[in-house]
């Protein structure tokens, strides 16, 4: 299973740990940003990876190889926390929103069996929480 890592604020200490644990073989950096002279993600190779165990990761998640709709598919019914993550280059808050509301809008829909009666889902946002696009 491969793993994407976000390195901390010492991005070369955080890949000696991580070969340190996993193999330099099974670890490759690279640049989220043009900008930046230290790699600052990794794509770990593991069959388990245990975060409580990394100390110089700031995020850590599994990479899907399959699209994201048939990943919730499987997931048990409930209440569940999605986190997403935009490190593209042309990634910016608005778009990542929006992909997040998408995927949410998903799982509600497959969640609700549909009746005869439509019901409306309905989005409330006060000004303290609504995101700032600009």
């Amino acid at each position: 299973m491969n793993y994407l890592l976000v390195l901390g604020r010492e991005p070369k200490l955080s890949l000696v740990e991580l070969e340190a644990l996993f193999g330099s073989e099974n670890v490759k950096a690279f640049l989220a940003k043009k900008d930046s002279k230290d790699p600052n993600l990794a794509i770990v190779k593991a069959d388990k990876l245990d975060f409580s165990r990394l100390g110089g990761s700031m995020k850590a998640g599994q990479i899907l190889t399959e699209p994201i709709q048939d990943y919730l598919s499987k997931l048990p019914a409930g209440k569940i926390t999605l986190g997403i993550s935009d490190y593209s280059p042309h990634a910016n808050k608005k778009s990542t929103w929006a992909l997040a509301l998408k995927y949410k809008h998903h799982r509600l829909r497959q969640a609700r069996p549909r009746t005869s009666s439509p019901r409306r889902l309905c989005w409330h946002a006060s000004a303290e929480t609504r995101p700032d696009f600009n």
